[in-house]
Parts: structure tokens; sequence; C-alpha cells
């Protein structure tokens, strides 16, 4: 090497070679470590300066530095774990390792090219992080099976075989988390210094890296304590390579089946689910370990065979062993306490043609919905993600819960033929009597397609239970009622616990299906788990994180992106004094037709949804005063014509108010069931003074006409009325012995009303009377509805 062409502080000098030749110490000139590094042949023993001015070969090694940038995102954003991804990884993993050679060489010896590469260097150390960081989340995310398992172990009696496996499996497993997160803290401390100190000399920027070096040493140490004995202690425990010959997986499944172990989705979705956290921490743990190889300088190991041949042993494990012996039913692992109603009630829960039900969600946050989602099917059961959408009903508490009085839940379990899948469920509540019906097409495996002609139907009618519901009401599902991948389902029904007060929803899923076809691997099929919020909402948030608000819109300096905290990122919308955020969704309401709307605020935040064209709010939430963020659901109907609404997130008095996550989704009420439309547009009985035109009924003006009907209505009922009206008008309900409903209406404008009323012991003789309660100009009342 050329020492006379490197600029390095003699003060730093002696120092620096040593550590230079403790790692590069192999390599015998620039050449060699040139072409370790990016694989590029620089033809011959080229100076240091020649190889500087050589800008074909800058820019060929440059270019291999941007090409490992394409493969971690590629990679990153396929996200899932299996034979040929793993040896992606391990092959992305040298290139990278080669750039942290790369930064101490250049450090070391390169000044002028430390200029050149700082930033692609920085860029690489930024994406190891980033593929670390992936990893992670699929751990964290799906690593809360195994803490289940871990908070049971205290109050399960557990014989001396699966205890003997988790105190093998136990320490191994906390070492390799431990290595792999201090790996990370490492790489993501060298990747900040070194964009910090992008400018400070490389000796400086050297002393950095000790202590990832130090780690580097540890982890490649080679005795009976070191990290790669736990690797292979932690995989022969996995497929029972030891002294009672029983497997991790074995033990997981047998604590996941319990009872006790409360989770979403089936056994066979929660020990896969296991498999891949485990899996995971192992890819990530070789990963850490070629890492630590290349940075010291060591011989090359071939982990992406040894990695492979784990993983393909623990899956066998699990396909032969394990699978055969878990259920693919699930069911609704939480509840909450719900008032529902006596009424009559049918509710259609139906995917599209062509489209199958793959799993379902239940909200109670103030109004309670459900959320079923829907999808088309690719071959072998799996789940089209670009297809996935969903379906909200409402009124789901007065369809599953009485209200204080006794309910009978026919209760038979539905299962349908393997190769149908469950297109549709229908609830009937007549007289507090539950029952459903399922249908289910066929399913052509091969294919992917849905037969629509072909169909079998199945109801609950064979076998019933009952509750009685206490003052304050019985338990109800909440939250997912889905595989922990969203799947296809041949099996439903409903089970009721009358001592305990609970329903609960279960389904019997294809997953099992899913993952022997595909051979346990998620590369392909990109298992999708059960999404987060509304993925109907016709409401766009924009990207806060990024500062985009598109398409929202801030009237002044007022209203901005609040960077100190938000729910699901770091920024939030903040208004304050004037300041108000506007977004226009007129295009995208149906006319007459209920939603959900749910957001997250604080503060005393104001929530409108208001027609630009006349004034009106269709939705105003004016009341709000919360300390931290909360998130509200409400519902709201829409009138005949909703093309001018905006909505608008303001505060109160101008005081401080944040907000995101803003979402309006439309809701599927129930079907029309024994309480059909009450008013018929033929009979209305007008006086002197008014005329009908079509569904337009008109009281000329200064005129005190009347427009009246007979109703015939049911003792101890509630009914919907909706109109619109315009004028100074006056609507009753009312016999001749009392008045259940009146009110007044001083419209200057049309405005879309919607009331209720209930009825008592005497329901005799009653009418509806539209009228004037002061004198004025003309009345109109338009589309006037009673159920």
């Amino acid at each position: 090497m050329n020492k006379n062409n490197t600029k390095l502080n003699a003060r730093a000098l002696p120092s620096f070679i040593d550590y230079f030749n403790g790692i590069y110490g192999f390599a015998i000139g620039i050449k060699d470590i040139m072409n370790m590094i990016f694989k590029t042949d620089t033809g011959s023993n080229l100076t240091l300066d020649e190889i500087l001015k050589n800008q074909q070969l800058l820019n060929e090694i440059s270019g291999k530095l941007d090409g490992v940038n394409g493969s971690l995102n590629d990679l990153i954003a396929q996200g899932n774990l299996n034979t040929e991804l793993s040896k992606e990884i391990l092959k992305i993993a040298n290139e990278q390792n080669q750039v942290l050679n790369d930064v101490n060489n250049k450090l070391n010896a390169i000044n002028t090219m430390l200029h050149i590469y700082l930033p692609k260097i920085t860029s690489m150390l930024n994406d190891v992080m980033k593929q670390n960081y992936a990893l992670s989340l699929q751990i964290e995310y799906l690593s809360k099976q195994l803490q289940e398992i871990s908070d049971k172990l205290d109050v399960i009696n557990v014989n001396v075989l699966i205890n003997s496996t988790l105190t093998e499996i136990t320490p191994a497993y906390q070492r390799m988390k431990y290595v792999n997160e201090k790996f990370e803290d490492l790489t993501f401390a060298t990747e900040t210094t070194l964009k910090v100190k992008k400018n400070s000399s490389p000796a400086d920027i050297l002393d950095e890296l000790t202590e990832l070096t130090e780690l580097a040493k540890s982890v490649t140490k080679n005795d009976v304590d070191g990290f790669e004995f736990y690797l292979n202690t932690f995989h022969d425990v996995m497929v029972g390579n030891n002294l009672f010959g029983r497997s991790a997986l074995k033990t997981a499944s047998e604590l996941i089946a319990k009872e006790n172990v409360k989770t979403s989705g089936s056994e066979v979705g929660n020990v896969y689910n296991f498999l891949i956290v485990l899996t995971a921490l192992q890819a990530k743990a070789f990963l850490t370990l070629t890492t630590c190889r290349k940075l010291l300088g060591l011989a090359d190991i071939d982990y992406t065979f040894i990695m492979n041949e784990h993983l393909d042993k623990e899956k066998e494990e699990f396909r032969v062993n394990i699978l055969p012996t878990l259920s693919n039913t699930f069911s609704n692992p939480n509840y909450a306490k719900a008032k529902g109603s006596n009424e009559d009630a049918k509710i259609i829960v139906e995917a599209k043609p062509g489209y199958a039900l793959v799993g379902f969600e239940m909200s109670n946050d103030s109004i309670t919905v459900l959320k079923a989602y829907q999808a088309k099917l690719k071959q072998d059961y799996q789940v089209d993600k670009d297809s996935l959408s969903e379906i909200v009903y409402g009124d789901m508490d007065k369809l599953l819960c009485p209200d204080q009085s006794e309910q009978i839940y026919y209760t038979n379990n539905i299962a349908f033929p393997n190769e149908y899948v469950i297109t549709k469920i229908t609830f009937t509540k007549k007289m507090n009597s539950l029952r459903y019906e399922a249908t289910a097409n066929f399913y052509d495996s091969s294919t992917g397609d849905i037969d629509l002609n072909k169909t079998k139907v199945e109801s609950s009618e064979a076998e019933y239970s009952t509750l009685s519901a206490s003052t304050d009401g019985v338990y109800m599902p909440l939250g997912i009622i889905s595989e922990t991948f969203l799947t296809p389902i041949n099996g439903f029904g409903i089970v009721v616990d009358e001592n305990s007060k609970l329903v609960n929803l279960t389904c019997k899923s294809y997953l099992r299906e899913v993952l022997l076809a595909t051979d346990l691997s998620n590369k392909e099929t990109k298992l999708i788990v059960p999404p987060i919020g509304f993925i109907s909402n016709i409401v766009e948030n924009g990207n806060l994180e990024g500062e985009n608000l598109e398409p929202w819109k801030a009237n002044n300096k007022n209203a901005y992106v609040d960077h100190t905290g938000g729910v699901n990122g770091t920024k939030a919308l903040y208004v304050h004094k004037d300041g108000e955020f506007s977004q226009f969704i007129g295009d995208k309401l149906k006319s007459k037709t209920e939603y959900v709307i749910q957001y997250i605020v604080k503060g005393k935040a104001s929530i409108l949804l208001k027609d630009e064209k006349n004034g009106d709010c269709i939705y105003e939430d004016t009341n709000n005063g919360l300390e931290d963020f909360q998130t509200i659901t409400k519902s709201f109907i829409t009138g005949t014509d909703s093309s001018g609404v905006h909505l608008i997130f303001n505060s109160q008095n101008g005081d401080e108010a944040f907000g995101e996550n803003f979402t309006i989704s439309e809701i599927r009420l129930s079907e029309d069931l024994l309480s059909p439309e009450l008013i018929n547009s033929d009979a209305w009985v007008g006086s002197q003074g008014t005329w009908i035109s079509g569904n337009s009924l008109t009281i000329n003006s200064n005129v005190n006409g009347t427009f009246r009907q007979n109703l015939s209505l049911e003792s101890y009922s509630t009914y919907s009325m909706n109109f619109n009206v315009n004028g100074f008008a006056k609507v009753t309900v009312r016999n001749s012995r009392e008045v259940l409903f009146e009110k007044n209406y001083p419209q200057l404008s049309p405005k879309d009303i919607s009331e209720k009323f209930t009825t008592a012991a005497n329901n005799t003789g009653l009418y509806v009377e539209l009228s004037r309660f002061t004198s004025g100009g003309a009345i109109t009342f338009r589309d006037f509805s009673i159920k």
C-alpha cells in the first residue's frame, strides 16, 4: 500500500495501522480489498491514486452499492420467510457486511474516497438497520403467542417433559434475542455516528466502531457456550433432538390448545404463528452471525445451507407431527356486556358475487357494528389481497342481545363439505328467537373460482339455548373474530353459555389446507392478518408523517401538523384560535344512507359534517374536552342531497385540539322484518288548502291545513320517522286519548329530519298528522316515512 498517498492524522497512524491489520491482515493489497468488498476486479495491483483516478471503476463500485439498496428494499417489502428468501437474506447480508468492511477500509486509508462514498455507506448501514427492524416488527407482532405461553406457566401444571423442553429452549431464545437487539442498537449507533461525523478524520470515526467490533468478537467466539452453540441448541429443541425427544413445537401446541390460553385465531393459526416467530428469530440470528464474521474478516461459512437445513426440518416437524393434531376452529376471545332489543330484526351478511367471507370483527364503541371481510380467492384457498374489502353492519347488539328479557338462540353448528366456502350468513330475530342460515358455494381450489350455480344452504334450527338478560345485559362478542390470517371458512355457529350469559361466534377455517398446499411458505401467498381500523373509509387522511396534507385543506396558519405526538405515529392535525381543517367528501356520500364516523381526538375538538351550499350540518360533535387522545365512534344519516358536504375539524372557542385517523364508512342496516314501511303515499287525507304531488305534501300559505294518515302500530315498540321539511311545520303522532309524539320544525330551508317514538299499551286509533304551528308561508313535506 502506498502510504504517501493517504492523508491520515499522524498521531492516529500507529493505532490505526494495528486496527486495520487486525481486520484486513489477510489482504495482500488494495486490489484484493477492492475485489473482496465490491466483487470488482481492478485488473492489476493498482496504487490507491490510480484507483481514485479510474472513474469507470469508481462508477462500477458506486453502482454495486446502489444495487444492495434495491435488493434490500425488495426483501423488506416481501417481509416473509422461506427457503429462497433465506438464501437472499444471507446473500444480501454478505454484501452488506462487505460494505461494513469498506467503511473500515476507506476511513483508514482513503480520506478522499470518504467524501465520495460516505453518503452511500451510511445509506447501506441505514438499510441494514431497516432490515433488522422489519424482522423485529414481524417478531414483535407475532410473538404474543410466546408471551401468552410464558404468562401461563405459573398456573399450568406441566409434566417433566414439558418443563425440560422449556428449560432447554429458554436460555437459547434469550441469548439470541439479546444478541440480535444489541447488534441492532450498535448498527443504528454506527450509522448515526457516520452521518454526524462525515467530515471528521477516518481515525476518529473508526473509534466509533470499537463496540460493534467487540460484539462481533463475542458473537463469533468458538466455544461450548458461544452464540453458535445456542443457535444449534435452539434448533435441536425445536425438532425434538434432545434428551426426551420432545419438540418445543409440540409443547407450544399443547399449551396453546389449553382453554386458559385465549387468543383470536385457531390452534392451527396460533401454532403456525409460533413457528414463524421462532424461524424469524433464527434467520435474524444467522444474519447477525454472518455480519459479525464478515466484520472481523473471518473465513466464510455457508450459513445459507445451515439455516435452510434447520428451517426445513422445523417445518417438517410442524407439518408431519403437529399440524394433524390441531383444530382449525376459531372463536371470539373477548366480550362486551350489552343491552340489546326485543324488536324483530334481520341482518344479511353477504359477500359480493365471486367473493367469499374471510373474517369478522365486532366493534362496540358507542355504537355496535360488525365488519365482515370479503375477498376473491386464488388457488389453494389463498386470499387475493388486492380484492380484500369490508362490509359494515349496524345494530348487532340489538340482534344478538335481548333487552332485560329472555332470548332463544338456535345453535346448530353448520359445517359444509370441503371445497365449499361460506358466502352468506342470514340472521333472523323474531319474537326474541334468533336463527341463522349459512349459504356456501362450490370452490375450485385448482383455479380459485367460486361457482355461483353450485350452492348449499344449512340452517341452525336443530337445537337451542336460552339466555335471560340481567338489568345490564348479556355478554356479546367483541374484537377480531377471524383466523390468525384471513382465510375462507366452511363452518359457522353460535355458541351460548347460559350460566355465564356469553354469546360466542365460531367458525371453521381452511388455513390448514393453505399451509399444506403452499408448503408453509408465504412468500407467494403473503398471508394477510386482519386489518386495523376501517378499510372502506371514504376520508383520505393524507400522509401526516410525511407532512402531505392532501386532500385536507388548512384555512390559515392556526391549522397545521403537530409534531409533539399522535396515536399511530408522531404527528396529528392541530388547530387553535380560528384554525380549521376541511375535506370535501360530498361526492362520496350516498343519499339517505347511514354511516359510522370515527376519529381520534384530544382537547376541545369540534367535528362537523357541513353542507357548504346551504350551511346545514348533518353531523355535529362539539362537546369534547379530552385530556388524552380518545377514539370517538358515532353514526349519522345523510339527507336527500349531500353533494356539498365537507368534513370539518376545528376547536371549541378557539382552544387547542388535536385530531387524526378520521373514518367514515357506510353501514348496512337491518333488513325489513315485520316492520315494513307504514306510510302509504296514496292514503294521505288532506284538508282544504293542501295538495299532493308524488311524495311531496304541501300546505298553502296562511292556511291551517293538515294531512292525516291512520297508523297500525304494535304495543311497546319503537318506530323511526324520517322526512324532509321546509316551513313552520308541526308533526304529531297520537290517538284520541294520548299524544305519543309532537314537535315543531321552524325550517326556513329544506332539512332532513330523523326522529323516534315508542308506543304504549293502548295502540288503537293512532294516526300521524302534519300541520303548521304558526301562520306564514307554504309548508312542504317530502318522503315521509315511518318504520
